[in-house]
């Protein structure tokens, strides 16, 4: 009986925590302005990127920004033709410059953050803008970006989608990363932003100097975005808001493969031991997922009757279907209802193998570096 009752109220949780994010989807956005006189430095760090630099590149050069606009690409100690790619456009557009990750002169710094460093460092704008090399943004992403900000406002996370294309591996993608952004979404209208995406966020450059920089996680692949976005808010006090402007949209890599986005999805999870150090309300809730989609997974098996199982995948459908079917109109996004029944149905052993597998996140590597736990 007690078993029974310690999983309907992780279920309760777990359905209360979705009802939450559809509440906080509902909220009115935060207020853009039509300033451009901030100073904004977009900054991406490249590792072996030369399939999708050119392309990134192009899309930032045809920015509309008003304001004083540069481009830092930090070439992370490539070994294929990506300096050059960096130099040739730095030579014909001036708002272009190239940065080696070796001149970080932050010390203990290690993989993308050294190099975001050092972009940062040999930046001049008052606000810091990221993105990835494989995204890709239209002509008035940094405008809009921009716009966010106000004397009050220090942090802004942007959204980030995935186009679905045949295969499975896709459609999961796309509908597991507009879920994913639509709880960020929702978390920070509700005012506790508890995620960002290094894809697209930016900040004040007083937001970062104040944190200490990237220097409390050191020696970790990841944090650029969740966990700095945590030390931001406790070290700053930053206010952050959510852009929710379509124009503020990126579009990132579309993984075809289920190797190449469980790689992705095993670095995001390396995350998920450190953020009980940086806030635990959000590590509190991923234990909740992580539980929820276990009790399923184990009912699969025979652990308790099938009228129980039954029950649990009927709410769990019915409040995840509903915060998807919501969050679509705030995102404008042509996702299909069969899309969401794949993605439901691959969800459930996906959690439970992305909760299981973070616990080696040591063990896989990125561009041939090892991420540290």
């Amino acid at each position: 009986m007690t078993f029974f009752f310690i999983v309907f109220v992780i279920f309760f949780v777990y359905v209360g925590s979705i009802l939450l994010f559809i509440i906080g989807n509902f909220r009115n956005s935060a207020p853009t302005t039509k300033r451009q006189d901030n100073s904004v430095s977009v900054i991406v760090a490249v590792r072996n990127g030369e399939r999708s630099l050119q392309n990134l590149l192009l899309a930032l050069s045809r920015q509309n920004y008003g304001g004083k606009l540069e481009f830092i690409i930090v070439d992370d100690e490539s070994t294929d033709n990506t300096e050059n790619i960096i130099l040739h456009f730095s030579a014909h557009d001036d708002r272009f410059k190239y940065v080696s990750s070796q001149n970080s002169v932050t010390p203990g710094l290690s993989h993308k953050k050294r190099a975001l460093d050092a972009g940062i460092i040999r930046s001049d704008g008052d606000i810091l803008l990221f993105t990835d090399v494989d995204c890709r943004m239209g002509e008035h992403w940094v405008q809009t970006m921009a716009s966010y900000f106000t004397e009050s406002v220090d942090y802004v996370i942007g959204f980030t989608q995935a186009n679905p294309k045949k295969s499975i591996a896709s459609i999961f993608q796309a509908v597991d990363l507009h879920m994913l952004m639509a709880c960020t979404r929702g978390t920070t209208q509700l005012g506790f932003p508890l995620a960002s995406t290094g894809q697209n966020q930016a900040y004040k450059r007083q937001v970062f100097e104040k944190s200490g920089g990237y220097s409390l996680l050191k020696d970790h692949l990841q944090g650029d975005d969740s966990l700095f976005l945590q030390i931001a808010r406790s070290r700053s006090g930053a206010t952050v808001v959510f852009a929710s402007s379509s124009d503020s949209f990126v579009t990132g890599r579309t993984e075809t493969s289920w190797r190449q986005l469980l790689r992705q999805r095993i670095r995001w999870a390396g995350d998920t031991a450190l953020m009980w150090k940086y806030n635990r309300l959000f590590f509190l809730y991923l234990a909740v997922v992580f539980l929820t989609n276990v009790m399923i997974f184990l009912s699969l098996f025979g652990f308790y009757s099938s009228s129980i199982l039954a029950l649990l995948l009927i709410i769990k459908f019915g409040s995840e279907y509903a915060f998807f079917h919501f969050s679509k109109s705030q995102f404008n996004s042509n996702l299909r209802w069969s899309s969401f029944v794949i993605w439901f149905v691959i969800n459930i052993p996906y959690i439970v193998a992305m909760g299981t597998m973070s616990a080696f996140g040591s063990k896989f590597t990125w561009h041939g570096r090892k991420l540290q736990t």
